[in-house]
């Protein structure tokens, strides 16, 4: 498999860019870090908290070539890379055995179309089928939050029991209406 790294150039960068990686991979923490010392200043909270409009001057935006990190010229950008390569426990293997909860594995399982066995087993023990069908049912599972989201339902109080406003789906109505007069 072949890998590629894609760094945006001057003009892509966000105020917040980087901080959750940060917060969540002490490598890229450290690197962003180490940014900061090559520079004698705060690019991190100029990145962080910073104004947009400071942030894309060139000085800030390409403060490269940085001083020598490590032995060679890092680029903030790499901050992402160093992180994700760096940390072996960010695998699916890793992810499915030690930390989703039975409840959760259960789901992925349902979702990938596999069997109740699969839910005991380690994820290093399925073949490449079962691999794949995890990845292609935790995409569908993805899928399935992202519509939610993205039609802003996910609030609590939309899942109450009230009828619909309008008639969306009028099948579905008339059966809800049936449903609630049986109970």
């Amino acid at each position: 498999m072949a890998r590629a790294y894609v760094c945006p150039g001057q003009g892509a960068q966000t105020i917040g860019m980087g901080r959750a990686l940060s917060e969540a991979y002490p490598e890229a923490k450290a690197v962003f870090q180490e940014v900061d010392d090559a520079l004698n200043e705060n690019l991190s909270g100029l990145i962080w908290e910073g104004d947009l409009s400071a942030l894309t001057l060139t000085e800030n935006a390409q403060p490269a070539p940085l001083k020598a990190l490590e032995g060679r010229h890092i680029p903030k950008g790499l901050a992402e890379i160093k992180a994700l390569m760096s940390d072996r426990t960010r695998t699916p293997g890793y992810v499915f055995n030690a930390v989703l909860t039975a409840k959760q594995r259960k789901l992925v399982c349902i979702a990938a179309g596999l069997k109740q066995r699969h839910v005991e087993m380690s994820f290093y023990q399925f073949n490449f089928q079962e691999r794949e069908a995890v990845r292609k049912g935790i995409l569908a599972l993805q899928d399935i939050v992202t519509a939610f989201t993205e039609a802003n339902v996910l609030g609590r109080e939309n899942f109450e029991r009230t009828p619909p406003k309008f008639d969306v789906v009028p099948h579905l109505v008339e059966q809800s209406k049936t449903d609630s007069q049986a109970h």
